[in-house]
Order: structure tokens, then sequence, then C-alpha cells
């Protein structure tokens, strides 16, 4: 396998604004450090550690990666988009890269399993998109889409990414299964994820 995993990864005390009503700014945070540390361990159980980068602007989040032997690409913060590019730029300068799998933090039933079904994908360009087919969940990269992709994150960033997949002439496919689909975003989407904790607790 030649795969690099990318975890873009905001200011772990900015994360998961939507979840204010349900959750106060210092367990917000907290829960950011509990699913980086989940996404982080994943990605290197799944890659290596060597072929895992965090992407952030945040040094409490860089030296959480760190203490699981996971490097950071440092960026300005300004924007995933912007983010993911940068990123971009600084693996290529160091290493050659054939194939490139973004993975957020916040998909919480992520597992190697299902990685493994995106990556068998043939594709160029692989997506799992979220619940509604708006978002993009994990976006795979090989060959030419490693460098020509445009990231596209943000209001409807599937379509988004698979029509400029079409328009570049790169062959894209979909993955779409309940474990990748699953991005824990809004307020119901936690109480969906600590209701399956507590019933695998039992």
């Amino acid at each position: 396998m030649t795969l690099n995993v990318i975890i873009p990864c905001k200011e772990l005390g900015a994360g998961k604004s939507r979840l204010a009503g349900l959750l106060k700014p210092l367990a917000r945070r907290d829960l950011c450090v509990e699913l980086l540390q989940r996404t982080v361990r994943l990605a290197a159980e799944f890659v290596g550690h060597s072929r895992t980068w965090l992407v952030t602007s945040d040094r409490d989040a860089s030296d959480i990666a760190l203490s699981y032997k996971v490097r950071s690409l440092m960026v300005s913060g300004d924007g995933l988009n912007r983010s993911l590019n940068q990123a971009r730029r600084s693996l290529l300068r160091e290493r050659p890269v054939a194939e490139m799998m973004i993975i957020p933090i916040d998909l919480p039933f992520a597992s190697i399993a299902a990685l493994e079904l995106a990556y068998r994908r043939p594709e160029q360009i692989v997506i799992a998109p979220d619940r509604n087919d708006f978002g993009t969940n994990v976006l795979l990269l090989r060959s030419q889409a490693v460098e020509k992709f445009r990231f596209l994150y943000g209001n409807n960033s599937y379509t988004a990414h698979t029509d400029f997949a079409r328009a570049c002439d790169l062959s894209v496919g979909a993955v779409r299964n309940s474990i990748l689909s699953f991005d824990l975003d809004e307020p119901e989407d936690l109480l969906i994820w600590k209701a399956r904790q507590d019933a695998l607790a039992i």
C-alpha cells in the first residue's frame, strides 16, 4: 500500500460549534480531543505512522498527534480547502505521493474495514458521502488526482467534488455505507453516538 492519510483538524477549541446547545466549550474541546485521538490511532493502524499526517494550525493538536508518533503539516488555519492545499504542497515537497486519503476526525464509527472498502475501489477519486449525499466524509485521490484535484469542501461538497472530477476527466466512484456516512456534526448525531457507546458498554 502506498497510501498517505491526511487528517485535517481545526483549532480544538473551535470545533463542533453546532453542539453548543448540548455541550459547554470545554466539553466540546474534550470531544474534539477524543475524536482526534481515535482518528489518529485508526489511520496509523491503517497505513502506518510514517504515512499518517495531521493537518492543523493548533499546536495542542499537533502534540497529541506526536504522542502517537504521527507528524503534523502545520497550516495557517485559514479554511479547510486552503489548509488542505497548503498541506498537499508541503507533503509533495517531502515525498512522492501516489495516493492520498483525507479523513476528518468526526467519523466516530469509522473502521479499518470501512476504509479498506473505499480503498479497494479502482477509481482515481473515491468519495464516501454523508447520509444525505451532501457532504464529503472521506476523499481518496490517486494518480493525477493527487496534484490536480481541487478541494471544494463546504456546501454540497459531494456534488461539487464529483462534478469537478468529471469536468477534469478523472474517474470517480462513491462508497455508501452506514459507517463512513455517519459524521458527528449535529446534536442528534451526538445523541446517536452516545447511545451506541452506552449500548456497547452494557
